[in-house]
């Protein structure tokens, strides 16, 4: 029966999912950050899953989503 008088079943009931392998490497996935204190800019791999990531080196927070973009933009110079 569909969900709330629809024609439809709700997405998450329609999506076929494929199923994981087993020889897939499990390893986590990290985003390259730049600290955007001016005096710092250090470079470093984040592997948190929150939006606010901490500078190892002079502790300044930030928001990931800004230190990527950071990142990308002083890199991307050539």
């Amino acid at each position: 029966m569909p969900a709330y008088g629809g024609k439809r079943f709700p997405r998450a009931a329609r999506r076929a999912r494929k199923p994981m392998q087993d020889n897939w490497a499990k390893v986590p996935h990290g985003k390259w950050l730049k600290c955007t204190y001016g005096r710092c800019g250090h470079e470093w791999q984040y592997f948190g899953g929150h939006s606010w990531a901490e500078c190892p080196l002079c502790h300044t927070t930030s928001k990931v989503a800004i230190a990527i973009r950071n990142y990308r933009e002083n890199n991307n110079r050539g």
